[in-house]
């Protein structure tokens, strides 16, 4: 298969393969979530008076999408990269407190929404989807914000599946040495 195939498009390949287990996980999960709502709805009053915030969960799936295929392409970048398996999951946990940052500053978002930090993690393509997340429940984001983030994200995901692919293509080149950094990089600037 690795001769029949580019690196980008078997990268790319392993993304949405990825993307799409976790949406049938997902789906499985809101189709269970819906189900007992209309089961238990008739007994708890509580919940004859739910509404679905149809925005909220649309401006999410806008910003889900590209970042969980962002985290995909760097866990694919990181593990063509490394040699052993433990070196991966020490990248990974790096990587995941990136993306988390906003839970983690979660009281100085909802203290100050509109703030310089909020903002900042809003257009930062690694932690801008639990940022909006946490700032639209709260108040208002302005659509200019909205709108680089998500362009900003997108940009990113697509730089970084290129990137994966590219240095999927040199840890093939060097199987069974780790890449170093300075390789990594160097086979992304490559032609």
């Amino acid at each position: 298969m690795l001769t029949s195939v580019t690196p980008g498009q078997l990268i790319g390949g392993k993304t949405l393969g990825l993307l799409a287990a976790t949406l049938t996980q997902l789906a499985v999960y809101v189709v269970a979530a819906v189900a007992a709502v209309k089961v238990a709805a008739p007994y708890v009053v509580q919940l004859q008076h739910v509404e679905v915030p149809w925005t909220f969960l649309g401006l999410l799936a806008l910003f889900f999408f590209p970042a969980y295929t962002l985290v995909a392409a760097i866990m694919v970048a990181v593990g063509s990269a490394v040699g052993e398996l433990q070196q991966g999951q020490q990248l990974a946990g790096i990587v995941n407190l990136i993306f988390i940052l906003p839970i983690m500053l979660a009281a100085v978002i909802l203290q100050n929404p509109a703030g310089p930090l909020a903002v900042a993690l809003t257009l930062f393509p690694t932690t801008s989807f639990l940022t909006v997340a946490l700032r639209w429940g709260v108040g208002t984001i302005p659509a200019w914000q909205l709108a680089a983030g998500w362009v900003l994200l997108v940009a990113a995901t697509l730089l970084m599946i290129w990137a994966a692919a590219r240095i999927f293509r040199a840890g093939m080149l060097r199987y069974g040495q780790p890449l170093t950094v300075k390789s990594a990089l160097s086979s992304i600037s490559r032609r």
